[in-house]
């Protein structure tokens, strides 16, 4: 694809201004590769069934993130999960490319197996360089089956442990409470003071954006 090309597909996805910085930054159009990247972070996008009403505002949440993490350095990957983890976007990606397969993701109906997604992510971070780091987006709490007490704090047990076992790897945890989250859980799962942001209220595209500022440097 030749610079026209690229100009007149930027423009009719509003992402010129994004393209001159990647160009000033990089010294390419819109398609920088991993490599030039310190750090790498992966978005963990709740797709539960609660999201339905959410998901539009945390897909353009997401690549706003996106855009401001690519820009304090960090290659970015999204991972959708419910009942299972899954990959949508990898850090490979271009930022054309990431930017669609993100705005395709929907919720899929099931539950919110916050242990799995954590162990899956830091697999997919064990040989990147610099910092690593994930980023959890959800509007409930760790729950892999069944509505009973039990079946939820087993769901925190496995989450804890899996959240110790991401730090042995070397693995920063973020995340954002959507209405309805379990502000408690997150505050206590992620790895530092702050890097927990409830948006109960708030607009969760202008949220999540604001939430790739706290990146470590």
């Amino acid at each position: 694809m030749n610079d026209t090309d690229n100009s007149g597909m930027l423009s009719k996805l509003g992402m010129n201004s994004l393209a001159d910085k990647m160009r000033k930054k990089f010294g390419y159009d819109i398609a920088p590769k991993k490599s030039c990247f310190s750090n790498t972070v992966w978005i963990l996008m709740d797709c539960s069934g609660s999201m339905s009403t959410k998901m539009a505002d945390a897909r353009l949440g997401a690549i706003d993130y996106a855009n401001l993490a690519r820009e304090s350095g960090y290659a970015v990957g999204l991972i959708a999960f419910s009942d299972v983890p899954r990959i949508v976007a990898t850090p490979d990606d271009t930022v054309i490319v990431f930017d669609s397969k993100v705005r395709m993701l929907s919720d899929d109906g099931g539950l919110t197996n916050v242990a799995e997604c954590l162990l899956f992510a830091a697999a997919q971070l064990k040989q990147a360089m610099g910092k690593r780091v994930v980023c959890f987006v959800t509007d409930g709490m760790p729950n892999c089956g069944g509505c009973e007490p039990e079946c939820y704090n087993k769901a925190k047990r496995d989450a804890m442990a899996a959240r110790a076992s991401a730090i042995g790897s070397g693995v920063d945890i973020m995340a954002v409470g959507l209405a309805g989250a379990d502000h408690h859980f997150l505050n206590a799962f992620v790895t530092q003071r702050g890097f927990s942001k409830m948006l109960s209220g708030s607009p969760v595209q202008q949220g999540l954006a604001e939430m790739a500022k706290l990146l470590p440097p």
